[in-house]
């Protein structure tokens, strides 16, 4: 060894960060845990794209394979998953006589270089790698940059930035640093840095993003565990803050985390809670993709720590977000800090492995931390904060539920509910004597038809105020109710509670009806237009009381409508057997009259009955009408008094809207 003087550590103490990986030769990928990502911010101070103005920087990587950076996309293609970071292709070679580096035919994308062949023929030192991930006093500092201080601090020489081959030149990236030093110096003290030039100046990678959630979202990582230790005494969260808003506006992937549960209540020092835990959407860019955990750490009091730890925060007000300037910890401090840290680590972590391992084999818990899988259920169930509404929502629409099963259970009439609600119902009472048939569609007594009607809306009923006391919108992957969505998902699939469904939803709440479409597939039925006789609709019973009026009124108040050329058309709601057997329930839930005339066929009259509307009926109705029909003009006839129901201007000129939608959507009529 040949150690420096005054820091005593010699150059060949450093080891090539290449060296780290489990394919030394390069001969192959190898998956490994750890994997090493040092993270770095390419300073971007003189920046042309507007939308990074104001971070001036982007993210530089060094891992065991690659090196380099790939700038963010631009804001229009920010909902396009990014491609992975160690794909990323080489830049081809410079063009004779530019003198742009190669890759900017590429502009705001980059590029990676290996690691065991950038900077020197040695490759990136993992101690460099490390220094620089650490340069937090530069003059060029990403969204921190200002022209003055970038002056007073090369002026000064406190830069502890570097100046690095740029991986997106085709020969500079193979250099360390620059062999003529003068020209990025004044790049330095101007602020000039970008990612154009043969040398990159590199800095703290808190300078673009603090956590190092960044580069792991972009890597699609399923489960990520962040320590923040960032100096943060008022808990604002900034550095949290960051990442969430980085990862939604360049990959299109939003991070949902609640972290109440570490603010202080009450007491300022006092937190409930050492951690959160959020969600990674990754589904909201790859549907097929599964989304993510992100177990958020911060240092934090809650009281049950060791003496040791809770004296010193009693004598230093600020532990533990002392301030980073101070760089010179005594033996107390540094303890403490380490201590606290290890007591959170095990409460957070050892907590979730006992409730995970609670009904494993020695064997079964090997196999499961061996990939984490377990650990990431439990962490989601035990440190989520509970779910709103709180035990006092829970208690009482338990006991509303309670009196439903009461009923269920006393009344003979719901028997055949029991099979209907539970599919597996049959194998349990296997080998029992039981007199209601299995897997029936619909009940063929009245009495029972009626009692399973009234019964399933009252679960209905139940289960919207469950919707709207447990905020079930945004709330329905909560673990605390996921019993309720499990009992939901039960009642729709019986056949009784579906056919309700399709007579009842209309009295229910938009925001509701829609839930149950998104999340049960609860649907009102298929809609059909189905053609009908006008004399024995108006003697029959295909028609109600007011449709009939409305019809004989039409005719009375249009003489100009031949009853030959006319064409009834019931519109009705079909709940089908998801038996796929002919069984189907038709229920009506509007008319249209169509005439015939010597361009085609006319629309002259459609109604939806009115407690059905704002449902999408009269849109899907057109729709079908258009489609199978060939209905492509409208001549709407319009009632006056004495006719029952009328429209006014604003209500037609409306419906005309929603006519010429229908026909926009589906196109030209000779392509139908």
């Amino acid at each position: 060894r040949k150690p420096q003087p005054f820091t005593g550590l010699d150059p060949h103490d450093d080891l090539p960060i290449h060296s780290l990986r489990h394919d030394p030769d390069g001969k192959g990928f190898v998956w490994q845990r750890p994997y090493h990502i040092v993270n770095a911010a390419l300073n971007l101070v003189q920046g042309e794209a507007l939308e990074w103005q104001q971070r001036r920087a982007a993210p530089f990587s060094f891992t065991p394979h690659f090196t380099g950076f790939e700038l963010p996309p631009t804001m229009e293609a920010a909902a396009a998953p990014s491609r992975p970071a160690v794909e990323a292709t080489p830049p081809g070679k410079r063009s004779s006589g530019s003198k742009r580096p190669a890759g900017s035919d590429r502009p705001g994308r980059g590029c990676y270089r290996p690691s065991g062949r950038s900077w020197s023929h040695s490759g990136v030192p993992l101690g460099s790698a490390l220094a620089i991930s650490g340069a937090a006093a530069s003059p060029n500092m990403g969204y921190h940059s200002a022209p003055a201080l970038a002056v007073l601090m090369t002026v000064f020489n406190v830069r502890l930035g570097r100046w690095c081959g740029n991986p997106a030149d085709a020969s500079a990236w193979k250099w360390r640093s620059p062999q003529i030093a003068i020209r990025y110096l004044f790049y330095e003290l101007l602020g000039l840095t970008n990612s154009r030039t043969p040398f990159v100046y590199l800095s703290d990678g808190g300078h673009f993003e603090n956590l190092g959630i960044y580069e792991l979202v972009r890597r699609r990582c399923r489960f990520i565990l962040s320590c923040d230790a960032g100096q943060d005494a008022n808990l604002h969260f900034e550095d949290l803050g960051n990442a969430i808003r980085k990862c939604q506006a360049d990959f299109g992937i939003p991070i949902d985390i609640d972290v109440r549960p570490i603010r202080p209540r009450g007491d300022p020092k006092r937190s409930e809670w050492h951690c959160a835990v959020g969600t990674i959407r990754y589904d909201a860019v790859d549907p097929n993709a599964v989304p993510g955990l992100l177990v958020y750490l911060k240092p934090s009091l809650v009281g049950d720590e060791p003496t040791d730890i809770l004296q010193y925060a009693a004598v230093e007000p600020t532990f533990p977000h002392q301030s980073t300037g101070d760089q010179w910890f005594d033996e107390t401090q540094f303890e403490s800090y380490r201590k606290l840290g290890h007591h959170i680590g095990k409460r957070v972590l050892e907590r979730a492995k006992e409730t995970a391992e609670a009904d494993l084999s020695p064997q079964q818990q090997t196999e499961l931390f061996s990939d984490v899988e377990g650990l990431i259920v439990a962490l989601k169930q035990i440190w989520q904060p509970p779910a709103k509404g709180g035990a006092a929502a829970f208690t009482r629409h338990s006991a509303t539920l309670d009196a439903i099963y009461e009923r269920l259970r006393s009344d003979p009439q719901l028997r055949f509910l029991d099979a209907q609600i539970y599919p597996n119902w049959g194998a349990m009472v296997k080998g029992v004597k039981y007199d209601v048939p299995l897997g029936q569609w619909l009940p063929s007594a009245y009495g029972e038809l009626r009692e399973g009607f009234y019964l399933c809306n009252s679960v209905m009923q139940l289960m919207e105020n469950v919707y709207l006391d447990l905020d079930l919108e945004t709330q329905c992957e909560h673990p605390d109710n996921r019993g309720w969505m499990n009992l939901f998902r039960h009642w729709g699939w019986c056949n009784m509670f579906r056919v309700t469904w399709g007579m009842s939803a209309a009295t229910y709440g938009a925001r509701f009806q829609s839930f149950c479409k998104r999340r049960l597939g609860l649907e009102l039925g298929k809609l059909e237009v189905r053609p009908q006789e006008f004399e024995g609709a108006l003697e029959g019973s295909a028609l109600n009381f007011l449709e009939k009026d409305l019809v004989s009124q039409l005719l009375m108040q249009h003489a100009d409508l031949k009853r030959d050329r006319l064409h009834l058309n019931l519109i009705e709601v079909v709940v089908s057997n998801p038996q796929n057997t002919p069984d189907s329930i038709r229920m009506g839930v509007g008319l249209a009259i169509t005439a015939d005339s010597e361009t085609g066929t006319e629309l002259v009259f459609f109604r939806i009955q009115d407690h059905l509307r704002r449902m999408g009926l009269a849109r899907a109705g057109l729709r079908e009408l258009a489609k199978e029909y060939r209905v492509t003009r409208m001549r709407i006839a319009s009632l006056v008094p004495p006719a029952p129901e009328t429209i006014g201007d604003a209500e037609q000129l409306r419906f005309e809207r929603l006519f010429r939608s229908v026909q926009y959507e589906l196109g030209p009529s000779e392509e139908r």
